[in-house]
Parts: structure tokens; C-alpha cells; sequence
């Protein structure tokens, strides 16, 4: 288990990036959501970082299109400050954001198949867990106005796109599996007298 001062201590460098200018991944916004409704008594702000204020770049490979490390998750944060507080947020912060996981959706999908690039820290299905996380969003959502961010967010978390994703990284799943089935069919060949 983890001590309280290590949960401290990270807690402590979490807040010094948020709060000295460094570099935030999307994790790190997240994290501090999640910290501000877990723990009020810290009194984070739930939104500390202007997430509008981050550059959301198009151009990834589709087997890096995670949360943790891409645009893909800083365009989901920005569709899921805009549900909840849709009045604050512009058609043309949803539209950004929207194109970045559509690319990445199309991206994904469309690479020749092998068997990389659907980790999720680094890939697909970290794709996977930004579509879902924002279809869980859409229920804290239904309490607010901005029927049209609203459907920006249904058409992406649709369940063609989670098929064409899972389709997309099972099928990566069985041709890894079968390359490495030869593999290992090769060598115990030679094992063979």
C-alpha cells in the first residue's frame, strides 16, 4: 500500500505543476478534477488550467493517439469542461477538439493492421478509454443547456466509433497472436531431433 507522506509528496508535485506554469498533460488536468470532487477540504479549483488555452495538434500516427500523452486528451477535457459549463465554452473550442479525436478515430482505424500501438498509455486504447470517459460524461451533462456540444459529444462516443476502435484492436490483438504463434511454432521445430 501507499504511504501518506508518498501520497503527499506526489499530491505536493501535482499542485506545483499546475501552479508554476510547468507543462500539463492532460492526466495531470484530470487528476486535479478528480481531486477537487474527491477532496474539497484541498480547495482546488476544478478548473485551475484555461485547458482553452492549450494547442490541440492534429498530426499524430494512429498507434499514438492516447489520452495521457496527445491532444487526444487534452480535446477530451476541453468536449468535457464544455458540457459542464457550456455557456463559458465557443463552437469553435468543441469544433477543434472534435476534429483532433475524429482524426485520431480515423487515424486509428485506418493504419495498416499489426500488432502495436494499442497500449494505453501510448494508443488505441487509450483512444478507447477518451470515448468512453466522455460518454460518461454526457449523463453529468444532461443536467446543463448546450444541446449542440451535446451532440458533438453523442456523435463521438457514438457505438460505431467504440465498435470500429474495439473491431480495429482485436484485430491487431489476433494478428500479434498469430505471428506469435509461428514464432513459437518455429522454435520448438528446432527443438525437434
Amino acid at each position: 500500500s501507499t504511504s501518506a507522506p508518498a501520497v503527499s509528496c506526489a499530491l505536493r508535485r501535482h499542485l506545483f505543476c499546475l501552479t508554476e506554469g510547468q507543462p500539463v498533460l492532460p492526466g495531470h488536468l484530470l487528476l486535479n478534477w478528480k481531486l477537487a470532487d474527491t477532496l474539497p477540504e484541498l480547495g482546488l479549483e476544478s478548473a485551475t488550467v484555461d485547458i482553452s488555452t492549450f494547442k490541440l495538434s492534429r498530426a499524430v500516427p494512429g498507434s499514438r493517439v492516447s489520452f495521457m500523452e496527445t491532444s487526444v486528451g487534452t480535446a477530451t477535457l476541453v468536449l468535457v469542461q464544455c458540457l459542464h459549463t457550456p455557456s463559458e465554452s465557443t463552437n469553435k473550442e468543441v469544433k477543434d477538439a472534435a476534429l483532433v479525436i475524429e482524426d485520431a478515430i480515423r487515424l486509428a482505424v485506418g493504419e495498416e493492421v499489426d500488432d502495436g500501438g494499442c497500449e494505453v498509455l501510448y494508443g488505441r486504447a487509450g483512444l478507447l478509454y477518451c470515448l468512453l470517459y466522455l460518454r460518461t460524461q454526457l449523463s453529468v451533462a444532461e443536467r446543463t443547456n448546450g444541446d449542440d456540444k451535446k451532440a458533438v459529444v453523442t456523435k463521438l462516443s457514438s457505438n460505431q466509433n467504440i465498435k470500429l476502435l474495439v473491431d480495429d484492436i482485436v484485430a491487431r490483438g489476433r494478428w500479434g497472436a498469430t505471428g506469435y504463434a509461428r514464432e513459437l511454432l518455429d522454435e520448438e521445430r528446432q527443438l525437434v531431433p
